[in-house]
């Protein structure tokens, strides 16, 4: 399995902060990922394939991916290290 741990970045929260699910600047708004957004992440994976390839490296994806195969990744695959979100409890909406 390839080591994502130099992409994952933990956050040393104070002890009962809940972390903010949107954040705007100017322009700029970032929202927490939920399960809402996989149809969106599936196209846009799918449409950005060889730009994927190109600037990521490595092999995955080998070709278009469904839910399903995101889904599977998300929850068994990715090293989800953070307190507040486990590999198998994603947030919800």
């Amino acid at each position: 399995m390839t080591d994502l741990s130099g992409y994952a970045k933990k956050l040393a929260l104070p002890s009962g902060f809940d972390a903010p699910r949107l954040l705007r600047y100017d322009d700029v708004t970032a929202h927490a990922i939920t399960r809402d957004d996989l149809v969106a992440d599936v196209r846009g994976i799918n449409a950005s394939l060889d730009l994927i390839r190109e600037t990521r490296g490595g092999t995955w994806p080998t070709g278009p991916v469904t839910e399903e195969a995101l889904q599977r990744w998300v929850t068994e695959d990715y090293p989800f290290t953070r307190p507040h979100y486990s590999n198998v409890r994603i947030p919800p909406a």
